[in-house]
């Protein structure tokens, strides 16, 4: 994590986790059904209830 990442939210370091495991296993992940398990309660609300993703600090990357 850089110093900017330091400073993030627990659900916002949560996400960056699953986006950077993503992104590297990209290759062998694409094409495969992926299914996310976490015991984080708000990572759990926020899959469930509509959020506003605006202040969220990490953003969409372009596809490879």
């Amino acid at each position: 994590m850089d110093s900017a990442q330091l400073n993030y939210t627990t659900i916002e370091k949560e996400l960056l986790e699953i986006f950077f495991a993503l992104e590297k296993f990209h290759s062998y992940l694409l094409g495969s059904k992926i299914i996310i398990f976490s015991n984080h309660a708000a990572l759990c609300e926020a899959k469930t209830d509509s959020v506003d993703a605006s202040p969220l600090r990490i953003q969409h990357r372009d596809q490879r």
